[in-house]
């Protein structure tokens, strides 16, 4: 293997260490929507405008000025998320 340079944003090592939080999330709402939670992630995943404004909603209430961005890995199956300032 290669070493990662240090400078890389942790969804660029390929790390998904905010997945948990993603769906946790993700989760919350589809239950509070009455909706089945892999449509609802699944519509999210492909952009659709409500399901990604509640997400972050949600998201920027609970992180302020955290988070700027989440990415879905298709290989892994696995979001992350992008930290502010790194």
């Amino acid at each position: 293997m290669f070493d990662m340079p240090e400078n890389l944003k942790t969804f660029e090592k390929h790390q998904h260490i905010h997945d948990e939080l993603v769906r946790s999330i993700l989760k919350r709402i589809a239950d509070e929507k009455g909706r089945k939670y892999d449509d609802f992630s699944r519509l999210f995943r492909n952009g659709r405008p409500k399901e990604n404004l509640l997400f972050l909603d949600i998201l920027h209430k609970e992180h302020p000025g955290k988070f700027c961005g989440v990415w879905y890995c298709m290989g892994c199956k696995k979001y992350s998320l992008d930290e502010t300032g790194l």
